[in-house]
């Protein structure tokens, strides 16, 4: 059913609708749809599945929560169950948040002397708001958690499905975070976060770190179909692994300033349609290690190394069938005078990567100015463990947007045939 969403919204496309205001009539549809439909979230790690569901019938409507000091969580504010302790923290939870300002849920520090300093819990949530459906800022460690929330169809403003800034130790799971206006998920200025079984789908950016969002791990999550699913800027030393990063138009991952960054056992494919799209690309990053990843059929290069990027490691990939419009190499490394080479192998066993189209000439080619290459590539695939990952599966939800927007993609073609 996704096959045929994405080919309505091509419909709009053809029309010069744009892709935007196309994805803008779905969050109005889902909107509607959403009063009477389930969302399952499936778990799939190890051959285990956990499925949890979301009805909004089952949960309590409330325009917007706002929250200021930790007081707000307790009886003299909306008395959430528990006590702000880490073994009974607030639960926020079973709420259908449907605003009509600028947030869902803020839990906001910015204005107190201290951060916060209560445990809470937001979790089986249905949020909705003009800018950012939930943003938390400024907590101590360990004290936040967001879990099986679906944050969605933010339109104005800084666009964000959830937002955390300076909350570090915070824990982000199974939540749906789609057709935001900027940003699925934004991490700013948080370290030691756990990203895991999230979705980020059809956003212009899946999820961002940045300004020093450093020893994160973000991992079994799904960024697909954004404009980019992957952005980290100036955030070093965090561990990208077991992700589905697919179908992003322009680039799967990108690099700003981010030296120290793990990316392993990641599935990486049909990334850049656009021009200069490309699977991962690495800007003025340094010391990034890339390895044990699938990556397939991106459109540019599956990874494409900047001039200022040096002491890149990278192992133990399989390429296939990348660079099949706009590069002719699978990756690409780029030199100025005082590059310092990628290595495209392991120091320890001397084993490179897979190539498809390895011919024999070692070491084999890396497109780019560097003219570097890979001296010891691989025979045979490598065997990568990519399974544990996050599948939401919208059931009925996304029948029903396909279902009116084909009407209205069958009205706007009887307009604009009607107008010829």
């Amino acid at each position: 059913m996704r096959t045929v969403f994405l080919e309505l919204i091509q419909v709009g496309v053809n029309l010069k609708i744009g892709r935007r205001k196309v994805s803008k009539l779905v969050v109005l549809l889902l909107s509607i749809s959403l009063i009477t439909i389930g969302w399952n979230t499936s778990v799939v790690s190890n051959g285990s599945s956990i499925t949890k569901s979301l009805l909004l019938n089952d949960l309590t409507p409330i325009a917007k929560i706002i929250i200021t000091s930790d007081e707000d969580f307790g009886p003299s504010g909306y008395n959430f169950p528990g006590d702000g302790t880490s073994v009974n923290p607030y639960l926020i939870e079973n709420y259908n948040v449907s605003s009509t300002g600028p947030y869902g849920i803020l839990i906001d520090a910015n204005e107190r002397l201290l951060p916060f300093n209560v445990s809470f819990v937001i979790q089986n949530c249905v949020v909705r708001a003009q800018e950012v459906c939930i943003k938390i800022v400024n907590t101590f460690p360990n004290l936040v958690t967001i879990k099986n929330c679906i944050c969605m169809g933010t339109t104005s403003g800084d666009g964000i499905g959830i937002h955390l800034e300076r909350c570090d130790g915070a824990v982000l799971i199974g939540n749906t975070c789609n057709l935001n206006d900027i940003e699925g998920i934004r991490v700013d200025a948080s370290d030691s976060i756990l990203i895991e079984n999230n979705t980020c789908e059809d956003n212009p950016y899946g999820i961002i770190l940045d300004k020093a969002s450093n020893h994160n791990i973000m991992r079994n999550n799904n960024f697909t179909s954004n404009y980019q699913g992957i952005y980290l800027k100036d955030s070093s030393a965090n561990l990208i692994q077991y992700n589905v990063v697919k179908d992003n138009e322009i680039f799967g991952c990108g690099l700003s300033h981010a030296p120290l960054n793990v990316f392993e056992n990641n599935s990486i494919s049909f990334n850049g349609v656009m021009v200069d799209g490309h699977g991962i690309s690495v800007s003025e990053s340094d010391s990034v290690e890339i390895k044990f990843n699938n990556f397939q059929e991106n459109a540019g290069s599956a990874i494409y190394i900047g001039p200022s990027s040096d002491y890149l490691l990278l192992h133990h990939n399989n390429f296939i069938q990348n660079g099949i419009f706009y590069s002719p190499n699978q990756c690409s490394e780029m030199s100025d005078a005082e590059h310092i080479d990628a290595k495209w192998y392991d120091y320890k066993t001397l084993e490179g990567n897979y190539w498809d189209d390895f011919s024999g000439t070692i070491p084999h080619p890396i497109g780019g100015t560097a003219a570097n290459g890979d001296p010891f590539p691989l025979n045979s695939m490598v065997i990568i463990d990519t399974s544990a990952i996050t599948e939401l599966h919208f059931n009925l939800t996304y029948f029903i947007l396909a279902l009116s927007l084909f009407g209205i993609a069958t009205i706007m073609v009887r307009k604009r045939i009607d107008s010829l």
